[in-house]
């Protein structure tokens, strides 16, 4: 007699937490950035991004994923809209001037380091309009207004 053992656990989406924010491709596949339908490698792919001179407005975030609204352009051509995920190390951004890094997304948390004006970074997360961010060995939370998503300018 043969048994099968069945969980009636359901998997549970990552808690998704609420961002405002935007970010551009650092994705080195020159096939492009995936945008996929969840917070997951396991997700459907429901399009492809293959110009990383454009920018992602940013939404949410559940884990290492960013919640996409919209993918468009430098010039305003949109290339995708509506709900997607991106893998958030895939993404990143520009300090504007030299910016202390945070331990957690308020300004009176520890330093943790710093990341250079002008200096690209990946993300790796965010919270409101705070992007915790990967630069070289350093990471932390950059905070509002101190980075750039746009991919051909410092936005200074």
């Amino acid at each position: 007699m043969s048994s099968a053992l069945y969980s009636n656990v359901a998997h549970a989406e990552p808690e998704v937490t609420a961002c405002k924010l935007k970010v551009f491709s650092i994705d080195p596949d020159a096939d492009g950035s995936n945008i996929r339908s969840g917070p997951g490698s396991e997700h459907k792919v429901l399009t492809i991004i293959k110009d990383n001179d454009s920018q992602m407005d940013i939404t949410g975030s559940a884990g290492k994923w960013l919640r996409v609204r919209q993918v468009s352009g430098v010039g305003g051509e949109v290339y995708f809209k509506g709900e997607g995920w991106v893998y958030a190390p895939l993404t990143g951004i520009n300090a504007k001037a030299s910016v202390s890094l945070r331990a957690s997304p308020m300004v009176q948390s520890a330093m943790t380091g710093k990341i250079p004006a002008e200096a690209g970074a990946s993300v790796q997360s965010c919270h409101g309009e705070w992007l915790e961010i990967q630069y070289k060995s350093a990471k932390g939370w950059m905070s509002p207004g101190s980075y750039c998503g746009n991919p051909v300018t410092t936005c200074s």
